[in-house]
């Protein structure tokens, strides 16, 4: 993916935060990944449908908790 380095703007949806619609981070290694709330949870939402994928050590692989990263 993509990543979206404007701490004004959703990596999610691209739109701005106000102080309606604050800014969130992911819990993953680069804190300057942001995120509307609600942009945040449709994410989660949709990741926990996916399937899990383990590797060889039965370790689940395909869950990142960041939408801009691997962490």
């Amino acid at each position: 993916m993509e990543s979206n380095n404007d701490e004004n703007m959703c990596g999610i949806c691209y739109q701005p935060f106000n102080e309606l619609e604050p800014s969130h981070n992911a819990n993953c290694s680069q804190s300057s990944h942001l995120y509307h709330s609600n942009c945040l949870k449709g994410w989660y939402n949709r990741l926990r449908e996916m399937p899990n994928i383990y590797d060889k050590n039965n370790i689940v692989v395909n869950k990142p908790a960041c939408p801009l990263c691997s962490d």
